[in-house]
């Protein structure tokens, strides 16, 4: 059932036609949304990425998980095959002092570099002006 499901998080006024920030789950789709103003699609896991891309007719963000911990780095990987021409891939990084941790995606940055250091790298994502 969740095959190609998602969440949506609706854009704040003016900014209903951003691309569509793409977030593999719920925590991370709400620490973008501290930054991002516009459309945010909640693909539930990272393997639902490629289902639901197609649903989405236009431009996307994907805020994907960083899970360079593992033997794979499944949030990438799973992001990358999602990608359609025109979509842009923001992931989070993270300064070694928090490497102890092992943080992977955009909730952990906001949990770990404050709420300054998560919007400086979602507007990485954000559309030219």
């Amino acid at each position: 059932m969740k095959h190609g499901s998602f969440v949506c998080i609706r854009a704040m006024p003016g900014h209903e036609s951003w691309p569509v920030a793409i977030c593999e789950g719920v925590f991370t789709a709400l620490s973008v949304a501290l930054g991002w103003p516009g459309p945010i699609a909640v693909a539930l896991d990272a393997g639902n990425l490629a289902s639901v891309r197609p649903m989405i007719g236009r431009n996307c963000v994907f805020f994907a998980d960083n899970d360079a911990w593992g033997s794979r780095n499944t949030g990438l990987l799973r992001a990358r095959l999602a990608l359609q021409a025109g979509d842009r891939l923001v992931l989070p990084r993270f300064a070694g002092e928090f490497a102890a941790e092992r943080p992977t995606d955009f909730n952990d940055l906001l949990r770990l570099a404050g709420p300054a250091e998560l919007l400086r790298q979602v507007r990485q994502g954000w559309p030219e002006r």
